[in-house]
């Protein structure tokens, strides 16, 4: 009976570092997403001259994004309001939304670009966009070295708390 819980301790200790190895992943997901849609609505208004409402409705389609949500939220605030509000509606879906897994300094980024959406000529948002894009790059790739190392970090130290664990039961 001691060396099932041992062996029970030791799976759920190790599982407890995995997840949070997955934790780690989903937020390097969520940057990856956030920049391929900045990338996206950058391209968009520089080349195009789309209307951010269409740009939004586009991003809002996409399937397994992680910031799906937010761009629904846009593209509904947008369809209500015209184009009368979008800078303050960008900054506070960015700021309240808690479904995508950003650091508030992300958030932040991300907010500040409000003001500049929509109401400057497309290269001025352009370059605040550029800005911000090489912000997400930057935050990307610390995320994939940090979700690598975390995870290998995280289930070794969920497997040594389980093994440490089972030999004071046992």
């Amino acid at each position: 009976m001691r060396i099932l819980g041992a062996a029970l301790l030791v799976a759920a200790c190790t599982w407890l570092g995995i997840a949070r190895a997955g934790e780690l992943r989903f937020h390097r997901r969520c940057v990856d997403d956030v920049l391929s849609a900045l990338r996206y609505l950058e391209a968009e208004v520089r080349a195009a001259g789309t209307p951010l409402p269409e740009i939004y409705a586009a991003l809002a389609e996409r399937r397994n994004f992680a910031p799906r949500c937010v761009f629904e939220m846009l593209a509904r605030g947008a369809k209500a309001d015209g184009d009368g509000c979008m800078g303050a509606l960008w900054s506070a879906c960015w700021l309240r939304e808690t479904h995508v897994a950003l650091t508030q300094n992300e958030r932040r980024s991300l907010a500040r670009l409000g003001p500049v959406l929509g109401r400057y000529p497309a290269r001025e948002q352009s370059l605040a966009l550029l800005a911000c894009i090489a912000q997400f790059e930057r935050a990307s790739a610390y995320w994939e070295t940090r979700a690598r190392d975390g995870a290998k970090l995280s289930a070794s130290v969920g497997l040594t708390m389980g093994l440490m664990l089972a030999a004071a039961l046992v």
